[in-house]
């Protein structure tokens, strides 16, 4: 085998769908690990007819194989396509790496026994748009599940996820618990807000604001499951409080027009922007000065880069979440093949809210305005009771000084517990493995 491993990273959206959380997600992991020293390609279908086959971004190079599903009815061509394509190219790489546990490792997984590859999948949790609770309804769930089976590594992000696999008749060997890192990010200055705000506006007129404008961000998939409605059903009282302020509802989807008809019939039209997608969002994350996560969409990326801004997070209470924010005893630990990792019980729900972790203790200690807001460091409400989504959001407009403090001890903590140093180290440990 190579002294540099070659990997094959497969997903199904990939750049320029800066909309998609997975895509955003797997475009920063194919980056980050060709500087880690991999040799890395990109596997992914491609959604017009005039993309080409193969491209290079970020020094990546980006093969296209086949055009992207749009009903079940065409599943079956993309993923004969696809396998065609494994077949011919995929003796060249070491490992394959899939993204989520669906019908593309269910692909990968034939065509390895074949060309005798090393599989590796990531399990992807969040609720309902897990893909445990995709292989109960889908039409091809049980046999990605059983692809998973037969895969050499699945990646999961927290305790819950392996113990429902293990519940499964997963083998424990086979799960390894990578949770996604936390990046380091320079602290936007209102300066550099500013010029960012104004080369928005010249690319898109909706987005046009003063310096002094309050601009709150929520980026997720546009579907009704999402939770974007919720924030459309208040942000007539939101506005009618603070007539300065903008919203941006960043993301594409299938509901993308529904939502543009709700603001209308809001009367809202003029203070909500919906710019759509960009290839890359994180200019509309600097432009922000405080995040909305509507649900457990984009937990990926999207809220980890509003947070690695230190961004104020108001966010709807879900367990997906809680999980995601959690530090101590399980929240960078890698469990290694045979090794089982257990939780403190009476941590087991505490999640990250409360402040009982002895680093964060200290910070509260020493900054009197914490205790005030009972040790909180996300401002959370409840998707059942819209007005404590206002509520929440007033709250942090109200008195922005302590919010920007306790976004910034967020920022420090889930870059020492959960760094994305942390998780490439992991990954490249979990590859070694099986060299």
């Amino acid at each position: 085998m190579n002294s540099k491993p070659r990997i094959l990273l497969v997903g199904r959206r990939f750049w320029p769908h800066g909309g998609w959380d997975s895509a955003c997600s797997l475009l920063n992991e194919a980056a980050s690990l060709r500087r880690a020293g991999l040799h890395v390609e990109v596997l992914t279908p491609k959604y017009e007819s005039s993309w080409p086959e193969q491209t290079v971004i970020r020094e990546v190079t980006v093969h296209r194989c086949c055009v992207a599903p749009r009903r079940d009815w065409s599943m079956g061509k993309y993923m004969r396509a696809m396998g065609a394509w494994l077949q011919v190219n995929g003796s060249r790489f070491d490992f394959v790496y899939v993204d989520q546990a669906r019908e593309e490792l269910l692909v990968a997984v034939e065509a390895s026994e074949k060309m005798g590859n090393t599989i590796l999948t990531r399990c992807r949790s969040g609720g309902a748009s897990s893909d445990t609770q995709w292989w109960d309804h889908a039409r091809n769930g049980k046999r990605c599940m059983q692809a998973a089976r037969k895969s050499h590594g699945i990646f999961v992000d927290d305790q819950e996820t392996q113990r429902e696999l293990l519940l499964r008749d997963f083998s424990e060997p086979l799960i390894f618990r990578l949770p996604h890192g936390f990046y380091q990010r320079e602290k936007v200055t209102p300066e550099e807000r500013w010029r960012i705000r104004k080369e928005l506006a010249l690319a898109n007129a909706d987005l046009v604001t003063e310096p002094d404008t309050p601009v709150l961000l929520c980026h997720a998939t546009m579907n009704h499951s999402s939770g974007i409605e919720n924030l459309i059903a208040v942000s007539r009282f939101l506005l009618v409080r603070y007539p300065n302020l903008r919203i941006w509802i960043g993301g594409d989807g299938p509901a993308r027009d529904t939502i543009y008809t709700s603001l209308r019939a809001e009367g809202v039209r003029a203070s909500v922007a919906i710019p759509g997608s960009f290839s890359d969002p994180s200019d509309l994350f600097r432009a922000a000065n405080l995040y909305f996560q509507p649900g457990d969409d984009g937990l990926s990326y999207f809220l980890p880069l509003a947070i690695s801004l230190r961004l104020p997070v108001i966010a709807v209470d879900q367990s997906p979440l809680r999980r995601l924010l959690r530090w101590g005893s399980e929240s960078h630990e890698t469990a290694s093949p045979g090794q089982s990792n257990t939780v403190d019980p009476a941590l087991e729900n505490q999640g990250m809210a409360k402040a009982n972790h002895p680093f964060l203790d200290k910070q509260l200690e020493a900054d009197p305005h914490l205790a005030e807001t009972d040790n909180e460091l996300l401002t959370w409400c409840d998707s059942q009771q819209p007005k404590t989504i206002k509520d929440g959001i007033i709250a942090v407009l109200q008195d922005f000084p302590t919010a920007a403090r306790r976004a910034e001890k967020l920022q420090n903590i889930m870059l020492r517990e959960r760094s994305e140093h942390q998780y490439l180290d992991a990954f490249m440990g979990a590859i070694h493995r099986f060299r």
